[in-house]
């Protein structure tokens, strides 16, 4: 289901607030609170009070998530240190996680776009999608309080665990693998291909095939191409640091 084009621009359905509610298990007792969430000032300004936009909500949700996040490691990590702390939940807030979080939620359609901005969306998608998730987690905050917006952003995170890897990890493990090709042939020797993509926009799965020197030795499965392929390098790894024969052609 695609948002109401109009000459203002992009504006979202009453369906697709409803889906987002129910995406991210919270429901607005305020539903304007949830509208100023979604309201990039590209829309602002096409309306006759251009200060009901999103940008003070996201100034509070950047620090409500924040303050989740941090008691959440916090109370889970406890011989952790403040240093490693700190870059835990760096990792878990810079623009690319709350971006592909956003995604997951499908939050880039229920937003509220000026015309011009629709054009230009694509463009700077991972920063305005991080911004507009920073407001929706401060429209939470506002209606529900503290507890209810805890809950939420941790059912949105879902496996804090999986984030971390990702966040802290995507790199490293397919930069260790670089490394490892670069000793025995050369970078050029690994792709990653997707060989299967299912479900809906905002829930698609993506399975991708790593193949070095034409032989697969890595399946990743996750919710964007790019966890998939980390998946699929830590998968190599683990088969290669294990001495193990690459896939037969019959494995899936």
């Amino acid at each position: 289901m695609e948002p109401t084009d109009s000459v203002n621009g992009q504006r979202p359905t009453a369906e697709h607030l409803q889906q987002l509610q129910e995406r991210i298990q919270y429901t607005f007792q305020d539903i304007s609170l949830l509208h100023l969430a979604l309201t990039h000032p590209s829309w602002a300004l096409t309306s006759d009070n251009p200060s009901l936009q999103n940008q003070r909500l996201e100034f509070l949700g950047d620090a409500a998530l924040s303050l989740v996040l941090s008691d959440f490691l916090y109370r889970t990590e406890r011989e952790m240190q403040e240093g490693p702390l700190s870059r835990r939940r760096s990792a878990l807030v810079k623009g690319e996680i709350l971006a592909q979080v956003a995604h997951e939620i499908g939050l880039s359609e229920c937003l509220y776009l000026g015309s011009g901005e629709m054009k230009n969306f694509k463009r700077g998608e991972t920063s305005r999608l991080e911004d507009a998730f920073e407001s929706l987690i401060g429209a939470i905050y506002l209606d529900g309080g503290q507890k209810l917006c805890h809950e939420t952003v941790l059912h949105i995170y879902g496996d804090i665990d999986a984030r971390l890897d990702e966040a802290l990890e995507d790199h490293n493990a397919k930069g260790r693998l670089q490394e490892w090709v670069q000793k025995h042939g050369a970078l050029e020797d690994i792709e990653y291909t997707i060989i299967e993509v299912e479900g809906p926009d905002h829930e698609k799965e993506f399975k991708v095939e790593l193949e070095i020197c034409r032989k697969r030795m890595g399946i990743g499965i996750g919710n964007s191409r790019k966890r998939a392929e980390h998946f699929a390098a830590k998968d190599a790894l683990e088969r290669i640091e294990a001495g193990s024969s690459p896939y037969d052609a019959s494995e899936g």
